[in-house]
């Protein structure tokens, strides 16, 4: 990075840029492209090396750009007159052109690469000559002539898109045992079509989408291996961790790779399971809602549902588990079942009976050496639910004490009963007898 001197800065998503004519490039060699966010630029770099020639008298300088695996662009140019544009669309085996003008001079294009079939005609001052190549590639030479002592600089480079070419059965299974740092193999099934990768590169992520992710190199250092390798042995004690601090990495991926290093769109991707032999610290859920749709008294049925957290790490997390209990701290706790990482409800089944205690809901986030020492809560209410019973009692100062009862009730729905009296009848305190009465629920089908 000597005397380097910045061209552009592109944002992230974009993989090309253009170098303004007549950029001043004397005594640079090469094209440096970093990485960049706001805390600054990553420390290494891709190089491209651009080979640099001084010239005397009538001169013409021509850039070519070809779109294929591989190609080799040799161009020597001696012309005293003003050429047209030349666009060639084809990928090459090995073709000559030759343009003959008024003052002698010749222009000699060498391409080497592999084709089919299209046909260009380049012009001078007196001559036109046709040539026509085959491919199904595109070739892009741009001709601009001037005069006296100039120096001709000559980009040789190779320019591949690849279409989505994602490895397949991505797979890692950590073998560390310290928390928060991983070793172990990443393997994974390679695309169907490989014509146009040369390496696959691992990273670790915050999410799927590969959110702040960080590179991963193996046990020699490296950070790919080249096509026809499918696996990856990570470095022992590489920590989990993304570039930046606050999101913790959650997700492995894996990309293609073609010769110019353009990832494909989409990249292989696995969960990551710290071994670490903890249970996890915590679960990382912001709310549970449960709604009890089982119009029984003192049974519930329905949907759990949660929502993890934005900022969360499931590094120690393989499961859910779901109970029932009377409160935040387990009380009397009643499993509902378990689902895996990544599935964010469970169905508590109709008749689950939960008494007239159970209207708490817990989630745990569990491993296979435990549970989370606290878990995520929710409460919820028996849609029938209990009768509210008012009492009153009136002593009065003779031989003989009555108790009068007032019931009030709320319908919820088709089956609860209405109009619910009860009177009592005995004249001694603390007992009570007499008739009950109701008015029967709308739904009388559905009571047993």
């Amino acid at each position: 990075g000597t005397d380097e001197q910045i061209i552009d800065i592109i944002p992230r998503g974009t993989n090309e840029f253009y170098i303004p004519a007549d950029t001043d490039c004397a005594g640079k060699h090469y094209l440096l492209l970093y990485a960049e966010n706001v805390n600054g630029r990553s420390s290494n770099f891709k190089s491209l090396y651009m080979t640099t020639t001084t010239t005397s008298a009538t001169e013409t300088q021509t850039t070519t750009t070809l779109s294929q695996t591989t190609s080799t662009i040799t161009i020597t140019t001696t012309v005293s007159s003003t050429s047209t544009g030349t666009t060639l669309t084809g990928t090459v085996t090995s073709i000559s052109t030759t343009t003959t003008t008024t003052t002698s001079s010749t222009t000699t294009s060498t391409i080497t690469g592999t084709t089919t079939s299209k046909s260009t005609t380049t012009s001078t001052t007196s001559t036109t000559s046709t040539t026509t190549i085959t491919s199904s590639t595109s070739l892009t030479s741009t001709t601009r002539t001037w005069t006296g002592s100039s120096t001709l600089t000559t980009v040789t480079s190779t320019t591949t898109t690849i279409a989505d070419e994602q490895v397949l059965d991505l797979a890692f299974t950590d073998t560390y045992e310290e928390p928060y740092l991983l070793a172990g193999l990443i393997s994974w099934t390679p695309p169907a079509d490989t014509t146009y990768i040369t390496r696959y590169s691992a990273f670790i992520a915050f999410d799927e989408e590969g959110s702040y992710q960080a590179p991963l190199v193996d046990e020699d250092q490296n950070d790919h291996v080249l096509v026809g390798t499918n696996q990856f042995y990570l470095y022992t004690g590489t920590g989990r961790q993304t570039m930046n601090s606050d999101y913790p990495a959650n997700w492995l991926l894996v990309y293609s790779y073609a010769p110019t290093m353009l990832a494909a769109e989409k990249a292989g991707k696995v969960r990551i399971f710290d071994l670490g032999n903890a249970v996890p610290p915590s679960v990382d859920i912001e709310s549970v809602t449960f709604v009890d749709l089982d119009q029984q008294q003192r049974q519930a049925g329905g949907l759990v549902q949660w929502t993890p957290s934005e900022v969360a790490d499931f590094g120690f997390t393989l499961n859910y588990s779901v109970y029932l209990a009377e409160d935040v701290d387990g009380t009397n706790e009643q499993l509902v079942g378990n689902v895996s990482l990544g599935t964010n409800e469970i169905a508590v089944p109709y008749d689950t009976n939960v008494g007239f205690t159970l209207r708490t809901v817990l989630v745990y986030a569990t491993n296979n050496v435990g549970r989370s020492a606290t878990a995520a809560s929710g409460t919820f209410f028996d849609q029938v639910g209990k009768i509210t019973i008012t009492t009153t009692v009136q002593t009065v100062e003779v031989t003989q004490t009555s108790t009068t009862t007032e019931t009030t009730t709320t319908t919820d729905d088709v089956l609860r009963i209405t109009g619910l009296s009860y009177s009592d009848t005995n004249a001694q305190a603390y007992i009570i007898e007499g008739t009950v009465s109701w008015v029967p629920p709308e739904d009388v089908a559905s009571v047993e």
